[in-house]
């Protein structure tokens, strides 16, 4: 699962470094988001139901919807139709659905981070400092993305050689 977490991450990064030079355009209102911001209630719920692997999984089905959402919405199809020939207005649609599709998925990382501090702290940090934004104190500290500069840097969760 954390692989998912890792890919969905450097993919969402790596576009919108090369789109948009890594500035988080506005969120947008979708279905994702929303699943977004009930997440971390549902973490809260499991601890203090003392089911820390409930919480965990829940974080995990968001991350597996997150990465269908990505797959469906094909994003870099809309950054390589950026490169052809397209009419002012075909841009801008363009741009505009590429930007709202990568901003829901930065909204959906930053909130994954904050609900994977008590279980993973370096990982979450590490995801918080990709993204551009600090660490919170407090799960309902606020949350704001539009406009960050995230970074595409090392891969989040490398992967072991085999022995």
């Amino acid at each position: 699962m954390a692989g998912q977490l890792g890919n969905l991450a450097n993919r969402v990064l790596a576009l919108l470094s090369t789109s948009f030079n890594g500035i988080v355009p506005p969120v947008p209102d979708s279905e994702l988001v929303e699943e977004a911001a009930r997440l971390p209630e549902k973490v809260a719920r499991a601890f203090a139901a003392y089911e820390l692997h409930v919480g965990l999984a829940d974080i995990f089905e968001f991350i597996g919807a997150a990465n269908r959402r990505f797959a469906q919405r094909a994003p870099w199809a809309d950054a390589k139709a950026l490169l052809a020939d397209l009419t002012p207005g075909d841009r801008k649609a363009t741009a505009t659905r590429l930007g709202a599709s990568l901003a829901e998925q930065v909204h959906g990382l930053a909130i994954i981070a904050r609900c994977l501090l008590p279980f993973l702290p370096s990982s979450a940090a590490k995801l918080h400092s990709r993204l551009g934004i600090p660490s919170p104190r407090l799960y309902r500290d606020p949350l704001i993305v539009a406009g960050v500069k995230a970074a595409p840097q090392a891969v989040l969760f490398p992967q072991r050689a085999a022995a």
